[in-house]
């Protein structure tokens, strides 16, 4: 695997309909994934059941019914490679395994689909602590963080403030737009024209990484 920046965190956001999670799918993860490993908290089975059909023929994607069936297969292979979706359905999903990756210090880039449910969830406080200690601290355990949310704003403003890249669809919230466009200046011009499947990558993408998008 080619070296990259792995603490470049990455936010994609987008109103629901916009085609985010496509591309997402199609794009972003398969070209973080000829960088480093992929770890997916999936939440509402965006990753796996009738939605799998999204996931580009010929990937190396590992599914798995929790995170305690990932850590066997983890513990046999000794390593990890490719696009590994954890289903997620409870609390106590997020919780453990969120806290057991960050123990193990793997060198992965964890995706979150649905980010504001972590954030918005009281009971996951010790998890959010963490996600922040990656955002701000990820080079020295080689990880990186990789959001998708529907708004902006969902983005707790610690990790906001250390986001490096944020790949924009559609927006349409006057808050959201304001705060986006602090971040980048040209934002508000373009994203609240953008239609369906249309975005634009504000701040810094690793090249490895953007010559795939």
């Amino acid at each position: 695997m080619s070296k990259i920046d792995v603490h470049v965190l990455t936010a994609v956001i987008g109103i629901t309909g916009m085609g985010k999670s496509y591309w997402v799918k199609n794009k972003l993860i398969e070209a973080i994934a000829k960088n480093q490993p992929v770890i997916i908290f999936d939440k509402d089975s965006e990753y796996g059941g009738a939605n799998a059909k999204d996931i580009p023929k010929g990937s190396s994607w590992n599914q798995y019914k929790n995170v305690y069936e990932f850590m066997r297969v983890l513990k046999d292979a000794g390593s990890l490679k490719g696009v590994h979706v954890i289903s997620c359905n409870t609390i106590n999903d997020y919780d453990y395994g969120v806290k057991l990756i960050y123990s193990l210090e793997l060198p992965v880039c964890l995706l979150l689909e649905e980010a504001h449910f972590i954030f918005d969830e009281k009971k996951l406080d010790d998890v959010q602590g963490l996600l922040k200690n990656i955002a701000r601290f990820g080079r020295k355990r080689s990880m990186s963080l990789a959001l998708i949310t529907q708004r902006f704003l969902d983005i707790p403003k610690d990790i906001r403030t250390q986001l490096r890249g944020v790949i924009s669809f559609h927006q349409n919230d006057s808050n959201d737009v304001e705060s986006l466009n602090k971040f980048d200046s040209q934002a508000s011009k373009k994203i609240v024209d953008f239609k369906p499947r249309e975005f634009e990558i504000f701040g810094e993408i690793p090249k490895q990484i953007k010559k795939y998008l």
